[in-house]
């Protein structure tokens, strides 16, 4: 991998994409502040960054995150209540997107993430995900066969990245020299502090994991994930860390027997990458048109998998017999809920 050496005018650009929502960063500098003054630093920022590439480092300034915990419904005083907002230094954002930018073209050019992966890639939207999904689905029902799908749920997927083994399989794909280095280098030494209700906490080194709110951690996140699909024969359906498994058989009882041996050893893939499987809430659901209830006894690890109905994926419900009524339902709910919100505003409106 070569990284294109970068120029003022192209950070300018960059300068003119962050958001003016955000909050101020890790050392309290407004967005508004770093936009006013673009035309003056631009200059420098291509010098440092152009030196940063030169020699494969990522400023340790540039490392710093800040975490705002956001409350979530249910009692204040239990932390798991509170989902963390990691904020980066604005500076941090320019240079990941200038990185982003490299690196997206880099796995573009060589087609290297595999072809199941629809997130954070250009032209996959998510519902070519589900399309793909129904059409595997449903070509297999039509021919008389059965399918099992699994529903994974993995805990903190993007928490619990083992460094060693993404600088690892960077090099495997063809990220190495200057551009591994600074992978190494983006990854090491970073901190980050919690500050809620007015009070900044001590800093605590981050040993692993992909950065939360960065711009290149989710597309190194897909570079760990990346030969999943290898681990098994299973068909893979994968959006970042959602992941959807099929397999078929034209008998339920091959198809149990092909289902636990396929499992297991995606789990064997996953426990060698340090990913944990929350097995409580992960789900298996039996598709068929024989119209006879069938029981699948598929275990992970020894702990059974329930087989549902239906279950959440991608934002929609799936259902066994894909009728998608039950998606069709909960938005005809929120509709209605948006109407009557929109009738009680009418006496003081002029909708």
């Amino acid at each position: 991998m070569f990284i294109t050496p970068t120029c003022s005018e192209f950070l300018l650009k960059l300068i003119n994409l962050l958001d003016d929502k955000k909050f101020t960063d890790p050392y309290d500098i407004p967005v508004k502040l770093v936009k006013l003054s673009k035309n003056i630093m631009c200059t420098y920022l291509a010098d440092i960054f152009n030196n940063c590439i030169q020699n494969g480092i990522f400023p340790d300034k540039l490392k710093l995150a800040k975490v705002i915990p956001i409350f979530k419904p249910g009692a204040k005083d239990i932390a798991s209540n509170y989902r963390p907002i990691s904020i980066l230094s604005h500076f941090s954002k320019i240079f990941e997107n200038l990185m982003h930018k490299n690196l997206v073209s880099f796995l573009d050019i060589n087609n290297i993430i595999a072809k199941h992966q629809f997130d954070f890639r250009s032209g996959l939207p998510t519902f070519l995900a589900l399309n793909q999904l129904h059409n595997y689905i449903l070509r297999r029902t039509d021919s008389g066969q059965y399918t099992c799908g699994i529903f994974l749920d993995l805990k903190k997927a993007f928490d619990t990245v083992d460094h060693k083994i993404l600088l690892d399989k960077l090099n495997h794909y063809g990220i190495r020299g200057l551009a591994l280095d600074f992978f190494t280098s983006y990854l090491k030494n970073r901190q980050q502090f919690v500050f809620a209700n007015g009070v900044q906490f001590d800093k605590m080194e981050i040993t692993c994991g992909v950065p939360q709110g960065s711009t290149l951690g989710p597309v190194l996140f897909l570079l760990y994930i990346n030969d999943l699909p290898l681990s098994s024969n299973f068909f893979c359906n994968i959006v970042a860390d959602d992941t959807a498994l099929l397999i078929s058989d034209t008998d339920p009882n091959n198809l149990e027997k092909k289902t636990n041996i396929e499992i297991n050893s995606l789990f064997n893939w996953l426990q060698k990458n340090k990913l944990a499987l929350n097995l409580s809430k992960t789900k298996t659901i039996l598709f068929n048109n024989h119209n006879r209830p069938v029981t699948l006894n598929i275990n992970c690890n020894i702990a059974p998998l329930e087989q549902v109905n239906s279950t959440k994926y991608l934002g929609t419900t799936i259902d066994s017999n894909l009728t998608r009524k039950e998606q069709i339902a909960s938005v005809e709910k929120k509709v209605a809920q948006g109407c009557h919100a929109l009738f009680k505003l009418q006496p003081i409106s002029d909708i």
